[in-house]
């Protein structure tokens, strides 16, 4: 009988199964010692960039068992997938069209393809703004429980694989997607190639430069998924190599979201520190008032939200 889902469950430690692959900005080889270690794999730092990655990674097909069912169900959303992404679906969306007015504000209208779209629900948002929409998902489990009013407008398969027309597209969105790809800047070359002249890339990404990841270190939430996040930009990073390729920084923000108070509390593990005892607390005091099920907008000021675009001809 196979296990349940759990990632102490995913062989992620194997050898066998395991790459080292050179830097994807500036190619350098990965350095010998790693910075630390999180869930038996190594976080290093590019000796030359300073960008830092997962290092040797899960091999891909190592890397497709995340992505099942299970994923958007799981019994631990620190360590890995999301605790309820369906039964989440009205925060998810009403945290999407406020970004939404980020990209677009006060218009919206042409072609937007969302990469890494899940269940779809940024494309039920764009659509209701006024966009055509298509979406690409890698994981079958999700594109087969999306909304059936939008699962024909969603492809399975990876970015690099996927035929889109190129020049072609108003808007694309990698929110919480770059960070899980194997090979970010190609994804971000290939965006540009999509993309008409003066067209918009919309990037939500975990900042490891942000105030939140510098003092919480290896604790930091976004270092404790190894097994789906392998690159961890800083905003510096990240803006730079757009701009190397001819996607000019727009504009930057932090990207919050929308969330149960309980759900606010829950993110933190024994090794946190002091942390660990202050929320276990804070979710206590919430039961006892009967304001866990509350949702508030929160913003730890951890995640970027970076608009580029393409430079016109």
């Amino acid at each position: 009988m196979p296990k349940p889902f759990h990632p102490k469950n995913l062989n992620l430690a194997d050898v066998s199964e395991a790459e080292d692959v050179p830097c994807c900005v500036c190619g350098a080889p990965p350095p010998g010692k790693a910075e630390f270690v999180v869930q038996t794999q190594r976080v290093v730092r590019c000796p030359i960039c300073g960008l830092q990655r997962v290092s040797p990674r899960p091999a891909p097909a190592v890397l497709r068992q995340v992505y099942g069912a299970d994923y958007w169900k799981s019994p631990d959303s620190v360590l890995a997938g999301y605790t309820d992404y369906p039964g989440d679906e009205a925060n998810i969306r009403r945290t999407f069209r406020r970004r939404i007015k980020r990209v677009a504000p006060g218009h919206g209208g042409g072609l937007w393809l969302d990469v890494g779209c899940a269940y779809g629900f940024l494309l039920l948002e764009a659509e209701q703004a006024g966009y055509e929409v298509q979406g690409l998902e890698w994981s079958e489990a999700a594109a087969a429980a999306a909304p059936e009013a939008i699962r024909g407008r969603i492809r399975v398969g990876s970015f690099q694989q996927a035929d889109f027309p190129e020049n072609a597209w108003d808007v694309i969105s990698f929110w919480d997607y770059l960070e899980h790809s194997p090979d970010p800047k190609a994804d971000l070359l290939k965006a540009y190639r999509l993309l008409k002249p003066g067209g918009r890339l919309s990037i939500v990404i975990p900042d490891a430069g942000s105030r939140l990841a510098r003092w919480m270190g290896p604790r930091w939430e976004e270092f404790k998924k190894p097994q789906e996040h392998l690159y961890f930009f800083t905003g510096k990073q990240l803006a730079s190599l757009c701009a190397s390729l001819g996607l000019t920084p727009q504009g930057r923000e932090w990207a919050g979201k929308y969330a149960r108070l309980d759900f606010a509390l829950s993110r933190f593990k024994r090794g946190d520190g002091i942390l660990f005892p202050v929320a276990r607390a804070g979710r206590f005091m919430l039961k006892m008032m009967g304001l866990e099920a509350c949702v508030i907008y929160v913003n730890p000021r951890d995640k970027l939200h970076l608009l580029c675009q393409k430079e016109r001809a």
